[in-house]
Formats: structure tokens, C-alpha cells, sequence
């Protein structure tokens, strides 16, 4: 192959991988898109990359590719991937020359490497197992993380492995009794007075000699990690009541402002609280109420097709108080503003600024505007952040430039959310989930766990012609159905429940109930998950010492969901 084809070919594989990519950015940041649609894009990407790397990482095209990416050809550390460079090249370029100096940005760059160096694993199981089916393989194991657990587990098991540890634990007691014997030949009874720390806590190294006496071997340098124990250590001291300062509202702050310079930006945490709407229905409507006792968060649509879902929390200390309305059109906008965050900006919120008859306002505002702005394209080579993407609608009114910093608003319209209409019939059956859903359908069925999975592939996921489950529950039995019938063994109950004609069939769209599980566990933060079979819907509840969570999915009967619905 002369010079000129080659350089074809790669150019041609190139622009291959990167269309794959690009689709997976693309899934990925659509709030209608399924995370098995998601997934499944990320494996493609993983398996075109995986192709691209071993037909190309030992040309010299590859090399000059690395170079005009900014990318380090070898990988850093004895263990690394020889895949992380092609990963980063591909879905992260900007990894290596990302350098922040503040908490919020290290810490980006910690889940940044996290996420290459777990792509660059999956592929490094692949290809021991299967090379020609990356994207399937990755699929069967239940998708990266696992891949790179499984991975890490396989290393370790080696002979090479277990040396490589043994010989890194035997170093590391050799430099630490070296490190200790040389801090001992200048250790003090008494700490000596240092005029730099005044009004600080600092960290020290204490030595107990045979008598039990201590000496200081020194103060070390301060590092994310000692701060961080530090912290932890001072703030276990303090007692269970501190008062807040005067003037100020629970928790030390004023009512109706919010507070700035956290850990995690301000927008961050709110579309948190939003993420509550993707169990509803990608047009769901969110009311939040923070109020001084607590938020609470309803979603839903005016649509039978819809989930219903109430949560109570702690109140809220980023958001004012008040009354607030998020439409999907506002939330979708929102997402592409909070990636700005990524790269240096800090979000506050005001707001509801107008509450005029059925709409509502909310301002965010986030300043280093520039220097995100900045960073943002450096780190996207051949794209331009445009404030307008951020804005419902695109238009230029809907926001406000400041000094290195810009606001933008919401604006959401009030209409009707469903709610359920409970009519009780004097029966319900109630069933404690812990751990998976695979395990609650073990326990509950009375299936062997070993084939809990068939099970859910069977009647759970569906297939593509399949997207529906089936519980059936009777005075006497319980079973789970796909769209074939029933999938055995049936579970009998020793007592029967209920009237003894009693029968009530439940259908979900596939995955309703785990995403449901997974929401109420993660908004109440503690307690038993609890299902309940309620007329024609299922609740799933999370109730904590002070948060409560509940989800209700209306059934599929008939020609449709069934649910009665009014206005909140």
C-alpha cells in the first residue's frame, strides 16, 4: 500500500469513529433517549475505537494523530491501558493539557480520567475475550464499569499480577520504615512554635516512643488529601446543634437568597431534584415548593401516559423559597447551560422572579463566564460555545450579559399534572425490595437466583416487539408474564390473601419500575423500598426519619394507562 492510499485509509477510519462518537454525544445529552439507547451508542463508539486503535496504533499516522490532539503517547503509570491514548484522542483530547487549580475543576478531572481509563479497561477485557465483537461483549457483561471490574479482577489473578501487588505492598513497608527512621533522628518532645499556621489547624505527625511518650516528627505539606481528613476530623467535633448566624435563616441562610461558592454549582443540585421528570414522561411538567419545613417535588404530565411522582425533602438551602414550575423545554436548556460548569463556571439561582397567573420565572446566573467560555472551546476543538444553545427558544431576549457574567431565564407555563385517584378495595399486597430487581423477583416468585435473570431478559427488558410487563396476583398466587403468557413457576401463596375471588393484573412499560426504585432510594436517602398494589396502580415509596418519596405507575388496561387525573 503506497503512502497516498494509506493516508486515505486512515483519514476515511478516522472520520469513521468520530461520526460514532459523535452519535453517542449526541444520544447522551438527549433527555428522550433510553439509557439502553445511550448504552448501546457508547459500545459502538467503544468498538469502532477498539477496531481504529488496532489497525492503526502502530502507524506513524497514529503518532502524528496523538500529537495534533494533545495527547501523550504513553500512557501514564506501570498498570495503564495501552488503549488510553486512543480513548482520549476520541471522546476526551483535552484530558491531558486540563490543569485547574481550584477543588471543583481537580475534581472534574478526577471523573474525567475516571471515565477514560474505565472505557480503556472494557476494551482491554474485550480484547482477551472476545476481539471481534466489542460492542456485543461489553453489552453481555452489563456495560463498562462491570467490563473494568472484571478486568482489574483478571490482573489480579495472574501470576504476573499477584507478583507485581506483593512486590509494590513489599516496597512500600520498606520506604515507609525508611521515611520513619529518618523523621525519628530529628524528632522533638515538644512542638515547636511556627508563626506561619496562626489561626489554622494543621495536620502533625506524632511518634510514641517504649515510654508511651510522643514526639513530633513534623508537620506535613498540605495536600487534597490531609485537608480533606482535617475537615472530617474538626467537623466530627462539633456538636450536634450549632446555632446559625443571627440573621439568618435555617441552616445560616437568609430567606430568599442563595448561596454560592459550594462544592457543587447551585444548577447542578436543582437539576438533580429535575431529574424526578424522566420517570413521568419526556414532556413532564415539575412543581417544586421549598418552603421553611421542606420541599417538596411533584411530576407528571397531563397525560394518562404518565407517571406520577411526590417526594418530600429537607428544604433546600441553594434554591429561594417559594413556588417554582420547570417545563422540558426549560430543563432540556438548563442541561446545556450546567455543562459550563464543567469548566469553571459558578451557578446561582433567582427566583420565581414573576409568578403571573399561569406562567412562571426563574433566573440562573453564572459568573467566570469568560474563563469557562474559554475553556470550554479549548477543550471542544472545532466548536464554539454559544450562549443562545443555554436559552429556551434560542432568542437573545431571554438573556442578559453582566460583568463576566450572564443570566438567563426560564420561563415555564402551569398546567395540569395527573394525579392519581386512589380507590382502595380494601385490598393491597405490599413488597419489601432490597437490593436489584432480579433479587426482589426471586424472593417474591419464589425463583432460583440463578435464573432470575433469564427471567428478566424474558419478561422484563421485552424485546423489540415486547416492550410490556405483566404481574398478575390472585387471592392464592403470583406470577410475572411476558406478552407470551406466563412465565413459570407460579408462586403460591401458604395463606390466601385478600377475598377469595380476588384478582389484580398490573402492566408496566419495561424498565418503569427499577428506574422508579432507583429514584425514590436516591430522593429519600434512607428507609425500606416498599411496592404496593393500589386499584390500577403500582406505588413504589421510600418514607426516611424526615424524607419521603413515592412513585405511582398507572397500569396499562384496556386501550390505554388507566389513571384519573386533576390539576394539583
Amino acid at each position: 500500500m503506497d503512502g497516498a492510499v494509506a493516508a486515505t485509509d486512515f483519514e476515511r477510519a478516522l472520520e469513521e469513529v468520530e461520526a460514532v462518537v459523535a452519535d453517542f454525544d449526541t444520544k447522551a445529552n438527549d433527555e428522550e433517549k433510553s439509557q439502553r439507547e445511550k448504552n448501546a451508542a457508547l459500545y459502538a463508539a467503544l468498538e469502532r475505537a477498539f477496531v481504529f486503535h488496532s489497525t492503526w496504533s502502530t502507524q506513524p499516522q497514529y503518532a502524528k494523530l496523538l500529537e495534533q490532539k494533545g495527547v501523550a503517547a504513553k500512557p501514564r503509570g506501570k498498570n495503564a491501558s495501552k488503549y488510553l491514548p486512543t480513548i482520549k484522542v476520541f471522546f476526551d483530547a483535552g484530558l491531558d493539557a486540563y490543569a485547574p487549580t481550584d477543588e471543583e475543576g481537580k475534581d472534574d478531572k478526577r471523573r474525567r480520567q475516571k471515565s477514560v481509563s474505565t472505557y480503556s479497561a472494557a476494551l482491554e477485557l474485550a480484547a482477551a475475550k472476545r476481539p471481534n465483537d466489542v460492542a456485543a461483549f461489553i453489552a453481555e457483561v452489563n456495560g463498562v464499569e462491570e467490563a473494568r471490574k472484571q478486568w482489574v479482577i483478571s490482573q489480579k489473578d495472574t501470576d504476573e499480577g499477584r507478583n507485581a501487588t506483593q512486590k509494590a505492598k513489599d516496597n512500600r513497608k520498606l520506604r515507609y520504615a525508611a521515611g520513619l527512621e529518618a523523621l525519628k533522628a530529628s524528632m522533638v518532645k515538644a512542638i515547636p512554635k511556627e508563626d506561619a499556621p496562626k489561626g489554622t489547624a494543621v495536620l502533625a505527625a506524632l511518634y510514641f516512643d517504649d515510654k508511651g511518650i510522643a514526639h513530633i516528627l513534623g508537620i506535613p505539606p498540605t495536600s487534597d488529601g490531609s485537608t480533606v481528613l482535617l475537615e472530617n476530623f474538626i467537623i466530627a467535633q462539633a456538636p450536634e446543634t450549632v446555632k446559625a448566624p443571627a440573621g439568618t435563616g435555617k441552616k445560616g441562610r437568609k430567606p430568599g437568597t442563595s448561596t454560592s461558592g459550594s462544592t457543587k454549582n447551585d444548577l447542578d443540585k436543582l437539576l438533580k431534584l429535575l431529574s424526578l421528570g424522566k420517570l413521568a414522561h419526556p414532556k413532564a411538567i415539575i412543581k417544586i415548593v421549598n418552603g421553611e419545613n421542606g420541599c417538596d417535588i411533584q411530576a407528571s404530565h397531563s397525560s394518562k401516559n404518565t407517571c406520577m411522582a411526590s417526594t418530600h425533602i429537607a428544604r433546600q438551602d441553594f434554591l429561594p423559597l417559594g413556588t417554582y414550575w420547570f417545563g422540558a423545554r426549560a430543563i432540556a436548556s438548563m442541561r446545556k447551560f450546567a455543562v459550563l460548569g464543567k469548566f469553571g463556571a459558578k451557578f446561582t439561582i433567582d427566583g420565581p422572579s414573576v409568578v403571573d397567573g399561569p406562567r412562571t420565572m426563574v433566573s440562573v446566573t453564572a459568573s467566570n463566564h469568560s474563563a469557562a467560555v474559554a475553556a470550554y472551546n479549548a477543550a471542544k476543538k472545532g466548536t464554539e460555545w454559544n450562549d443562545l444553545d443555554a436559552v429556551p427558544g434560542g432568542l437573545a431576549e431571554g438573556r442578559k450579559l453582566g460583568d463576566d457574567a450572564i443570566t438567563i431565564q426560564y420561563e415555564t407555563a402551569v398546567t395540569k399534572m395527573a394525579r392519581p385517584n386512589l380507590k382502595n378495595k380494601g385490598w393491597d399486597v405490599e413488597v419489601g425490595v432490597e437490593g436489584n430487581f432480579a433479587d426482589w423477583i426471586s424472593k417474591t416468585l419464589g425463583v432460583p437466583k440463578s435464573s432470575a435473570d433469564e427471567r428478566l431478559k424474558k419478561a422484563v427488558y421485552g424485546t423489540a416487539n415486547h416492550k410490556k410487563t405483566t404481574l398478575r396476583i390472585t387471592a392464592t398466587e403470583c406470577a410475572l408474564f411476558d406478552s407470551n403468557g406466563s412465565v413459570d413457576p407460579i408462586c403460591h401463596f401458604d395463606q390466601p390473601i385478600g377475598l377469595k375471588g380476588f384478582s389484580t393484573e398490573f402492566m408496566s412499560d419495561v424498565g418503569e419500575v427499577m428506574a422508579a426504585v432507583k429514584a425514590v432510594k436516591e430522593l429519600a436517602g434512607e428507609g425500606m423500598v416498599t411496592l404496593s398494589f393500589l386499584d390500577k396502580f403500582m406505588r413504589i415509596r421510600c418514607a426516611g426519619s424526615d424524607n419521603t418519596a413515592e412513585v405511582f405507575i398507572p397500569s396499562y388496561v384496556g386501550e390505554g394507562r388507566y389513571t384519573e387525573h386533576t390539576g394539583f
